[in-house]
């Protein structure tokens, strides 16, 4: 949040760690281009992210809601043990999904994604007319598909499954990234 501070942020921890909820969900500001606050930010409105404050905030946060008998399963979600989030497990490891309403999204599991329309009336409109409410289809070519489950999985703590990813694409991902990832021992994708 604008001016919040790093004594600020452990109290919000606090509160929500004495809540004791079986999961929680903590995700770092991300200011998109075309939105309000970016242009706030851009006018001077509102300051930029400190994004060294952010680094610290985070490990906090890691270092409090672990302490705390946390699971941190994913980048910025944690839940007592038992208690991961299926619903967003499917996004991260690429599972087909299936939304229902106005400006839900849907996956295939393989290379189709699909939107429903955004715009509330609009939607009743095609609903009761009859009519799909489909307003965005996206075709994932094998170049997409292979980025997003490479990006996905390492959102994970689990991290990327290997074989998983060998019997889908065909390939050995430790093979395709070796160049980038450079000759040197010290570098590993396991």
């Amino acid at each position: 949040m604008p001016n919040q501070t790093l004594p600020g942020w452990q109290q919000n921890l606090d509160q929500a760690l004495a809540l004791r909820p079986d999961h929680l969900s903590l995700y770092l500001l991300d200011v998109h281009e075309g939105t309000p606050l970016a242009d706030q930010i851009r006018s001077g409105l509102r300051p930029q992210p400190d994004d060294d404050l952010a680094g610290e905030m985070y490990q906090l946060m890691i270092d409090k809601v672990c302490a705390a008998g946390y699971d941190h399963y994913e980048i910025s979600n944690f839940s007592l043990p038992g208690f991961a989030s299926r619903h967003n497990t499917k996004y991260w490891s690429g599972a087909p999904y299936y939304g229902f309403g106005c400006s839900a999204h849907s996956y295939d599991g393989e290379r189709r994604r699909w939107a429903n329309e955004r715009d509330t009336a609009k939607y009743v409109r095609l609903i009761e007319g009859e009519e799909s409410p489909v307003g965005e289809r996206t075709e994932l070519n094998e170049e997409d598909t292979r980025s997003e489950s490479i990006f996905l999985g390492l959102r994970l703590m689990s991290g990327l499954d290997l074989e998983k990813y060998r019997m889908r694409f065909g390939s050995d991902l430790r093979d395709e990234y070796s160049a980038e990832a450079g000759s040197t021992k010290r570098c590993r994708i396991d």
